[in-house]
């Protein structure tokens, strides 16, 4: 930056910059410094660096040039990068935060099913994915197949009364639990019985942070009363208008606020769908023109905007004919859904331009 105010004069409005990342320590402290920052596709930056170098030539020094070379000849091919507000940084955080948690709990989970087969298959028969809550409680309960065989239902029941579970009985439970299972080798079924508390313990925290994580994002997407007489109240209502839309959650409303920000403040419907990869990219040359699917895209934006559609035409009469219309001419089910997304991007963009809700 000292440097930067050296060449400008002083006048750091006059100086822009190309970076091949659009977030980090970099670019907020040029961004708080009134430098215009333009982000730069990496596959950009290689085209623009075999324009100054056929034989390929790489070094930082070179990469640098061509970057500045195209921000100054082609400035109006770029977007410039801003500062999101602190409401959008820390959603973003819980959201990405949100994101590793589940992959966590997920891979924990697999962990503790594995060890279950060795020894205790008979409760998977109650929860293949040993991702529910009461069959933690129920697997603390009676962690091996002897202890299993001891227990009353009234224990059982209990617990099954404490988790509202009414798919199965205490009696079905207890009775499953006692089935004889594959016998297990002499000392398999106390290690594995060890192992696998340890590894409920690790579900259990993990499964807490989980819900403390998307407690606080829940705070952020519904603020109380008092927060929304506040000045900054146009995200507030972009997230009450998108969490009126069938099949748009608390981690879909979250990536779309925190993923494509730019795009919803400019209330730009051919950006949003660019960046969410539902925009195919058309190639013409001569008398022929093929039209694929798009690979650039943002990757956290596009498998939310999956499940946004997945959920949607489960929900949404509209959406579910449509996709059943997509279907009945050919098409398979992911470009059904894009196209089903693409829809529900029309109308979000829209209904935040109009300020209506769904």
């Amino acid at each position: 930056l000292s440097r930067l105010r050296r060449l400008s004069e002083g006048d750091l409005s006059t100086a822009l910059a190309g970076a091949e990342v659009t977030a980090g320590a970099i670019v907020e402290a040029l961004l708080d410094a009134g430098v215009a920052v333009y982000g730069i596709n990496p596959k950009q930056a290689e085209r623009f660096r075999e324009r100054a170098s056929a034989a390929g030539a790489k070094s930082d020094r070179r990469d640098a040039w061509a970057i500045a070379s195209a921000l100054d000849t082609d400035l109006g091919c770029f977007r410039p990068l801003s500062l999101a507000t602190p409401e959008i940084v820390e959603l973003r955080g819980l959201a990405r935060e949100a994101e590793e948690l589940k992959e966590d709990l997920r891979r924990a989970c697999n962990r503790l099913r594995s060890e279950l087969l060795r020894y205790y298959p008979q409760i998977l028969e109650l929860s293949p994915g040993v991702d529910e809550r009461w069959i933690w409680s129920l697997l603390e309960l009676a962690p091996t197949p002897a202890e299993a065989r001891r227990k009353g239902p009234g224990k059982i029941r209990a617990l099954l009364k404490e988790n509202r579970i009414r798919r199965v009985t205490a009696e079905e439970v207890r009775d499953l639990l006692k089935t004889r299972a594959v016998s297990a080798a002499p000392g398999v079924t106390k290690t594995a019985s060890k192992h696998a508390l340890r590894l409920l313990k690790r579900v259990r925290l993990l499964n807490s942070q989980l819900r403390v994580v998307e407690g606080q994002m829940d705070e952020i997407l519904n603020p109380s009363d008092e927060a929304e007489d506040e000045p900054n109240q146009q995200k507030q209502r972009d997230a009450k208008t998108l969490q009126s839309l069938p099949g748009a959650g608390r981690a879909v409303v979250a990536t779309l606020l925190t993923e494509a920000t730019e795009a919803l403040d400019r209330r730009d419907y051919q950006a949003l769908r660019a960046e969410a990869g539902v925009a195919p990219v058309t190639r013409s040359s001569g008398k022929r023109t093929t039209v694929s699917f798009r690979r650039a895209c943002n990757p956290r934006l596009r498998n939310a905007m999956h499940h946004f559609a997945r959920v949607a035409i489960q929900k949404d009469d509209a959406a579910r004919r449509h996709y059943e219309g997509l279907r009945s001419r050919g098409h398979g089910f992911p470009r059904a859904l894009r196209s089903v997304a693409d829809r529900l991007f029309r109308i979000a963009v829209a209904m935040l331009r109009d300020g209506t809700l769904y």
